[in-house]
């Protein structure tokens, strides 16, 4: 009965394999109940972001396994195992991953809506976050502006988290600021030498400014801190053939990609689209009819 009323809160009812998770993120407050299995839970305060970043930097399992041990006391997780019958409470703003120990059941519910003045103010950057990826938006001016504002109020109440400097240098970018928004990337990159998208987001920075060299160096460095994270190879590879002009090296690159997602599409055809530009015909073909076979798509 309760759950059938309008209580304006989410419910999720989730089935977990052994080994799989949730990466780390943020939401609203709520509660995980676990039903069935066992898991691990890991739980930093909104004022310090996980090292490492958030998804898709790493996954739960590759975090669990390559970041973790690296921390030392203070920059480890508060963390619990929960078992069958336990309830764990979420509260606002606070980030949290999941890593099933064995196959699990469990049900969540959180707010669907911001209750703290800080979640409200996470809200209104990532709906600015979507408005800038609309094409139907048309007040995108304002929309980049507004994000300065946001993550501006953020970082002078949450001076010490990485993500909000990270999502700051990003907003003064898109206005132009571009001096500002090096200097506090490198900043991320100094306070957390894990965070992944801190270099990949410093490498586009340099790759506007024409400074393709360290842009470069910057993607390299990102996929040396994870080798399984796909979207430095998605970064790295768009940049070698659409700026650099090496179509024959981002195939390489976007082949590394296919090997950590097989089954990501986008990178079947970046790939197929790289190996045409690298005039690698007889490469190409067989992308092109291994697209077919795994997604029943015929490349024209």
């Amino acid at each position: 009965m309760y759950l059938s009323q309008d209580i304006r809160d989410a419910v999720t009812f989730s089935v977990g394999p052994s080994r799989s998770g949730a990466a780390f993120h943020t939401g609203t407050d709520g509660w995980s109940g676990l039903v069935f299995g066992r898991q691990r839970w890991f739980l930093y305060p909104p004022q310090l972001t996980p090292p490492g970043g958030f998804w898709p930097g790493f996954s739960v399992i590759d975090w669990f396994t390559d970041v973790y041990p690296k921390l030392n006391d203070k920059k480890k997780p508060k963390e619990c195992v929960l078992e069958a019958g336990e309830i764990l409470y979420l509260p606002e703003g606070y980030y949290h991953s999941v890593l099933n120990i064995g196959e699990t059941v469990s049900i969540k519910m959180k707010r669907k809506d911001a209750s703290t003045n800080l979640g409200r103010w996470f809200f209104e950057g990532n709906r600015n976050a979507d408005r800038l990826v609309d094409p139907q938006y048309k007040y995108k001016e304002q929309a980049r502006e507004g994000q300065v504002h946001v993550f501006k109020k953020l970082h002078e109440l949450l001076p010490d988290n990485t993500e909000v400097m990270l999502r700051y240098s990003q907003a003064l970018a898109d206005v132009d600021r571009t001096k500002e928004a090096k200097q506090l990337n490198q900043r991320v990159i100094e306070t957390d030498p894990f965070f992944v998208h801190a270099y990949l987001s410093l490498a586009q920075m340099y790759t506007e400014l024409g400074f393709l060299g360290q842009a470069e160096i910057l993607f390299k460095a990102a996929i040396r801190m994870n080798p399984k994270c796909w979207d430095a190879y998605a970064q790295y590879g768009d940049f070698l053939l659409n700026r650099a002009g090496k179509s024959k090296d981002a195939a390489k690159i976007y082949e590394k990609g296919v090997e950590v997602r097989p089954d990501m599409k986008s990178f079947y055809l970046r790939l197929h689209q790289s190996q045409q530009r690298a005039r690698l015909t007889g490469a190409a073909k067989e992308t092109a009819k291994l697209i077919k076979e795994r997604f029943g798509d015929q490349i024209l």
